[in-house]
């Protein structure tokens, strides 16, 4: 691949960067396309509100909050599909991970879903995010007349 190719909002990030691409990318739209059938809509729309406008945020913040099923119900999944969303969802996440090295394998993945192994819950796949936010953050406090201690910043971004 000499080009940057793939749909804008399902091509993993490495695609777009000067790292190997690899077959995780192409779990990374797996993962986005989970979403997109979850939710019954695109991953990302503008014209809603936030966290709502972009699907794969607004489920890990849910999920984080313990509140998943209130979003599947948000959805409109019956209670009697929850149980498999929720697997969904969380396959979907661990999909999504920024490092290709954090994503599953396909195999694992079908497996994942197919409910034949138990996983762990997924890393946060925005983590890349919140320390870029607090280098940039620290940067600009340490050329400032004013001292923040490192533990306090990155308590008060999370």
């Amino acid at each position: 691949m000499t080009d940057c190719r793939g749909t804008p909002g399902y091509a993993a990030p490495e695609l777009y960067m000067p790292y190997p691409k690899t077959h995780k990318c192409d779990v990374y739209s797996f993962g986005m396309l989970l979403f997109e059938i979850l939710g019954r809509r695109k991953t990302h729309y503008s014209n809603l509100s936030e966290p709502e406008n972009w699907l794969t945020r607004w489920t890990w913040e849910m999920f984080g909050k313990g509140k998943l099923s209130e979003l599947l119900e948000n959805f409109g999944i019956e209670e009697e599909h929850r149980e498999k969303a929720e697997r969904m969802a969380m396959v979907a996440l661990w999909c999504v991970q920024y490092l290709l090295d954090s994503r599953p394998p396909m195999s694992n993945v079908v497996t994942m879903l197919d409910g034949g192994t138990e996983f762990k819950s997924p890393p946060n796949p925005f983590q890349h995010l919140m320390s870029a936010t607090i280098d940039l953050t620290m940067s600009i406090c340490e050329s400032s007349t004013y001292s923040v201690s490192k533990e306090l910043l990155s308590s008060t971004l999370d």
